[in-house]
């Protein structure tokens, strides 16, 4: 999460930003129990307040703390969320529905650069580079665990006891005969 407008003194140290960081937050937040992994300070706090991107230990703290953000709006913090520059892109490419699903009196909602709607007949809609996406999401698969790097194969049919015993024999036999003398 990146943290706009906050102004904090150029003498603060890591941890006492981190701290009024997370006093802030919980000020406004309905849910006051989330927990800070780290905070860093974008640019040169003497030349004002500048942004600071904000690590939560789950991405449940991360939604506890969202729910300061309409309180913060009227002190001229805002919330927004830790895009990348190609999610950026995606989602201003995308800006135009989300406003027209806010003029409609919907309520959209960003999940990093897709945007989620739910329609007035109980539909949750994808929207994804400029189209509506309805297939649901399906769930990842987890990487196969390679414990053994062998494939074990099945045998196609289970071999005959007492025929693998009398070719083994046979062998056994030959192997421990005589040989005859080479002929000169």
């Amino acid at each position: 999460m990146i943290v706009k407008g906050f102004t904090r003194a150029s003498t603060f140290t890591h941890r006492q930003t981190t701290a009024s960081v997370h006093q802030l937050l919980a000020q406004h937040a309905t849910n006051q129990q989330f927990s800070i992994t780290s905070v860093t300070v974008f640019g040169n706090p003497a030349d004002g307040p500048k942004p600071i991107r904000v690590v939560f230990s789950s991405t449940e703290d991360k939604h506890a703390a969202y729910t300061a953000s309409k309180g913060l709006r009227s002190k001229r913090i805002y919330l927004d969320d830790d895009l990348t520059p190609v999610q950026l892109q995606e989602r201003q490419q995308l800006s135009h529905i989300h406003t027209q699903l806010r003029q409609s009196q919907l309520r959209p909602l960003w999940r990093g650069s897709v945007l989620l709607c739910t329609e007035e007949d109980g539909e949750l809609k994808k929207y994804k580079h400029g189209e509506v996406v309805n297939a649901p999401a399906a769930p990842q698969q987890p990487y196969p665990r390679r414990l053994n790097s062998r494939v074990r194969r099945l045998p196609a049919a289970a071999p005959n006891p007492t025929t693998g015993l009398v070719a083994a024999s046979a062998a056994a036999a030959a192997a421990i005969a005589p040989r005859p003398a080479p002929a000169s």
